[in-house]
């Protein structure tokens, strides 16, 4: 069983950081461990994160290469 409050955590903290002026190689790497770590705690709905922005979907793509 999963833990679907992971995608409001996860949406508030891409909108929160995509604020930020930071190099976008610094936000991908946070959209990464961001993902990484909400994944460790049975969040199973990352899926619902797609399309947010190209650094998130990157992040996605890397971390699971098999979705389409």
């Amino acid at each position: 069983m999963g833990w679907s409050g992971g995608t409001e955590i996860a949406e508030k903290l891409i909108k929160l950081i995509d604020r930020f002026d930071m190099k976008e190689s610094e936000k991908f790497q946070f959209y990464k461990n961001m993902i990484t770590i909400l994944e460790d705690q049975d969040w199973d709905n990352a899926c619902e994160i797609r399309g947010m922005n190209k650094l998130v979907d990157t992040a996605l793509k890397q971390l699971h290469p098999d979705w389409d």
